[in-house]
């Protein structure tokens, strides 16, 4: 698999905008060169057209990929297939004097996608030659992990004022057990949103575009014993008690219709402006006193419905039942 994507990257290196057509000559100045190897992260030399001349040997610790497998096939090795984001963010900003940071996922050689934290920084030194950026990337899985955590200590997401994930973990084994001893319906919505210019890519929303996010989930979903809940970031669920399935997916077409409608700031522009809506909705029925053991079923089920629901068209549900 990481062969064929090299070819996939240098193939694309080759008429790229980001990679510049030809490779740019190796970096020969050896006081870039050891500016560069002084550095304790994983450390990427770039031409003005982002195209790489020098990758250290910590690359290899982090990614997985050779330095001279990045060299060759220069940043599409890196970034996400059909996902331009990355770099379109390297390019928007590498124009700018002061260095930029920011946290992306980039593509490892044998484990996929994983967290990194990537600062974009001027090289001033004299004679650097082909070497204009200095591209610094560290290793963040840990903090997201911690950030994580941390954020489900509270029981409500201090920005939209939705349940956290810590407080949907302490929830369901009560609803779940509830729901068994009643026999009633436990419904479970897991929803990611996406722009309409990115409907495939994970990013980071706005505080203004959670909000909008939130305000919906929290109007449609409005009982008392209802649950509505931030994951993290684009992904939210909805905790239904006593929800049949039709129910359920009632509720989740009215979130999906209502996300659909011109995002805030986009001046209400004709057409579907709003946002990308991947929903997995899933029933729990309780049929007799051995069904329903495990209350993590349901999330587990609700996963592999959104993973369905993200390979069909922008706004999509996905539905399945536990009996």
């Amino acid at each position: 698999m990481s062969e064929g994507r090299e070819e996939r990257a240098m193939a694309q290196s080759e008429t790229s905008v980001v990679a510049g057509g030809e490779r740019p000559d190796p970096i020969t100045d050896d006081t870039v060169q050891a500016l560069l190897e002084s550095s304790p992260y994983a450390v990427l030399g770039l031409d003005e057209q982002l195209r790489v001349g020098y990758a250290s040997p910590a690359i290899t610790s982090l990614l997985g990929w050779a330095p001279e497998d990045v060299c060759r096939c220069g940043l599409t090795l890196l970034a996400p297939q059909q996902d331009a984001s990355f770099l379109d963010w390297l390019n928007t900003f590498k124009l700018r004097h002061s260095p930029i940071r920011g946290r992306n996922r980039l593509l490892s050689k044998s484990e996929g996608l994983i967290w990194v934290d990537v600062t974009l920084k001027h090289l001033a030194a004299a004679g650097a030659g082909s070497c204009a950026f200095g591209l610094y990337l560290q290793d963040a899985a840990g903090l997201v992990d911690l950030e994580e955590a941390l954020i489900g200590l509270s029981p409500k997401d201090e920005l939209t004022g939705l349940a956290t994930a810590g407080s949907f973990r302490e929830n369901l084994p009560r609803e779940w057990a509830m729901a068994r001893r009643g026999k009633t319906p436990l419904s479970l919505l897991l929803i990611e949103v996406a722009r309409p210019d990115n409907p495939t890519g994970w990013e980071r929303l706005s505080s203004q575009h959670a909000l909008a996010i939130a305000r919906v989930i929290r109007t449609v979903a409005r009982r008392p014993s209802d649950l509505a809940v931030r994951l993290i970031e684009n992904r939210f669920a909805v905790l239904l008690p006593n929800t049949p399935e039709a129910a359920a997916l009632a509720i989740a077409q009215k979130i999906s219709k209502a996300l659909e409608a011109p995002a805030p700031g986009s001046g209400g522009t004709s057409g579907r402006s709003g946002f990308c809506t991947y929903i997995g909705a899933v029933t729990a029925l309780f049929s007799g006193p051995s069904s329903g053991e495990d209350p993590l079923a349901l999330p587990e089920a609700a996963k592999l419905a959104l993973v369905k629901a993200r390979t069909g068209s922008p706004t999509m549900i996905e539905t399945g039942r536990l009996a």
